[in-house]
């Protein structure tokens, strides 16, 4: 790029950070809010359409949350101890993200620190109660698809319905997933699959 701009490649790189900070400071608040026209009750409910048309075992399931999207970085200088990933063992920054059907990113919050617990972003972002006032079609509850580990037993704490499914449904809405990779041929087969559906 320093040939083809005739630039020093410091000069290109302020210029690349200035501007995707342009960019993100005029439209980050497409990736954090709900209130956009592909969202609309009606688009969620045809996402549910969607993924039940391909298999999946419940109606009103409109996309996947993906909590923890560990994205590695250079050792810091600072702050090794918060961004560092023990699961991993990797210094990193994490993501959350709901990604739709057609493979759109509905809502993305982050980034956090890389030791930050999925459950601790999953509270943070406020996802729970933003879905709870905008997830809704023909006053019904929709629904997303997500794994139940350990960060989501705080979900039951706070009484909301989780229901279930058994390997064999698990692995319909796993071929299902069009961007996150998600692998239930581990979970054993005579118990009750870990997968579940998160009903806002």
């Amino acid at each position: 790029m320093a040939i083809r701009f005739g630039r020093n490649p410091t000069e290109i790189c302020l210029i690349f950070n200035e501007v995707l900070d342009l960019v993100y400071d005029a439209h980050h608040h497409r990736l954090e809010s709900w209130n956009q026209p592909f969202l609309s009750p009606e688009l969620l409910q045809n996402c549910a359409d969607a993924v039940h048309d391909k298999g999946a075992p419940l109606e009103n399931c409109f996309g996947f949350i993906d909590a923890g999207t560990v994205r590695p970085i250079a050792r810091p200088k600072y702050y090794q101890r918060q961004m560092y990933n023990g699961h991993k063992r990797v210094h990193s920054i994490k993501f959350q993200s709901v990604v739709l059907p057609n493979g759109l990113i509905a809502n993305l919050a982050g980034p956090y620190e890389g030791k930050r617990h999925d459950s601790t972003m999953l509270r943070v972002s406020g996802l729970l109660a933003s879905l709870r006032q905008v997830a809704f079609h023909n006053n019904q509850p929709l629904c997303l698809y997500v794994i139940q580990l350990t960060h989501w037993e705080f979900i039951c704490k706070h009484r909301l319905e989780i229901g279930s499914l058994h390997l064999k449904s698990a692995s319909k809405i796993t071929q299902i997933r069009p961007v996150l990779d998600l692998k239930v041929d581990s979970l054993p087969g005579n118990n009750v699959c870990k997968a579940c559906f998160l009903k806002i």
